[in-house]
């Protein structure tokens, strides 16, 4: 209709209108992340299947012929908030948590709790939603990228990683070039990651906290609490190239850029006593994983490698394992993703399938 493209999405760039003046480009900076091609995940809630990205719009589609239904559902009509992961997760008596981003002034991530809705209820799954928790962020101009979380049975675990958004990049974008969100995201090698643990039933952050060297991850593998330990399991890439990874130039071949996934373990001390910077407050006997504290009163943790070689886009048997201590995951692998593994954590080995021609999705 407008022979041009006309929603900005992660990685694509609109074309602005010739009619819009400058004042009203920089107003619609606040909508570059608004789009509703829901093309990340599904989720289902009761008999219902929502289709969703990080952006607020979600779309429910048929389960049998894929159809879409023309009714959207804006996520941020019930909580407050600008983005969400496409990641939720789904607890034992079906309520659902996620965390979202505001930006702004007031600039916050929240845990967002869902319940299940009415039964009866169609098309309206956020029915019932609400913040039940908040983490102030470590800078409104620089937020924090997040795709993913961990969830165990008490907590919730929120990485705040160094991989921003600059927010004055996104804002000019607007009035000038047309910047996507990708390209106005920076990752700063320099800023330690954070790791935020927040009790599930009271919303209520713990007081520790718990640093580790500067790593972009995509996706959580996996989480579970042991001994008054959390273990949380992750794809890290310590040089912060994974989203420049994935663009088409370097998938063709064209940039060569490598991609260096690997699947890391850190374990925090859910109530660490403090002792000396030497003192290793990991009590577990079957990782290699550390956490000691510091002088200024922080836990710095280092992680331990779960497999040999990159692996992305982890899936593990969520209805059985998620929160839970688990053996084995599976993922992608190879620099063109063209290897299928399955990751055993107790052997440290991977088992690999692949075959001419065939480009394995993720599992």
């Amino acid at each position: 209709q407008k022979n041009r493209i006309v929603v900005s999405e992660f990685g694509t760039s609109s074309y602005p209108d010739p009619c819009m003046s400058i004042f009203s480009r920089f107003f619609s900076y606040f909508k570059l992340l608004e789009t509703d091609n829901c093309n990340v995940n599904l989720m289902q809630v009761r008999d219902e299947v929502y289709a969703m990205t990080e952006t607020p719009v979600i779309r429910r589609v048929d389960p049998t012929t894929l159809d879409t239904y023309e009714k959207k559902v804006d996520r941020s009509k019930h909580v407050a908030l600008n983005l969400m992961t496409a990641h939720p997760h789904t607890d034992t008596d079906g309520t659902m948590y996620n965390m979202a981003s505001r930006f702004g002034r007031d600039g916050m991530y929240g845990l967002v709790k869902i319940p299940l809705p009415d039964e009866g209820e169609r098309n309206n799954p956020l029915q019932n939603a609400y913040m039940i928790g908040s983490i102030p962020q470590r800078s409104t101009l620089k937020p924090s990228y997040h795709h993913s979380f961990g969830l165990t049975k008490n907590y919730v675990v929120f990485i705040e990683q160094p991989m921003y958004f600059n927010v004055l990049d996104l804002m000019t974008a607007k009035l000038t070039s047309n910047t996507t969100a990708a390209a106005a995201m920076e990752f700063d090698h320099k800023i330690p990651v954070r790791f935020h643990v927040i009790d599930k039933a009271t919303g209520k952050v713990l007081p520790t906290t718990y640093l580790a060297d500067a790593f972009f991850t995509f996706h959580h593998i996996n989480a579970y609490e042991e001994d008054g330990q959390l273990v949380v399991d992750v794809c890290c890439d310590e040089h912060g190239a994974g989203i420049k990874y994935l663009y088409l130039d370097n998938l063709m071949g064209r940039q060569n850029l490598p991609m260096s996934v690997e699947a890391r373990r850190y374990v925090l001390p859910l109530q660490p006593e403090k002792g000396s910077e030497e003192e290793n407050l990991v009590t577990l006997p079957d990782t290699q994983a550390s956490a000691v504290f510091r002088k200024d009163g922080t836990v710095f943790c280092t992680p331990e490698t779960l497999c040999p070689g990159m692996v992305e886009l982890p899936r593990i048997n969520y209805d059985h394992y998620n929160g839970k201590k688990y053996q084995f995951f599976y993922g992608i692998s190879g620099q063109n993703k063209v290897k299928l593994v399955k990751a055993d954590i107790h052997t440290k080995s991977v088992r690999m399938w692949k075959e001419p021609g065939c480009w394995p999705s993720e599992p």
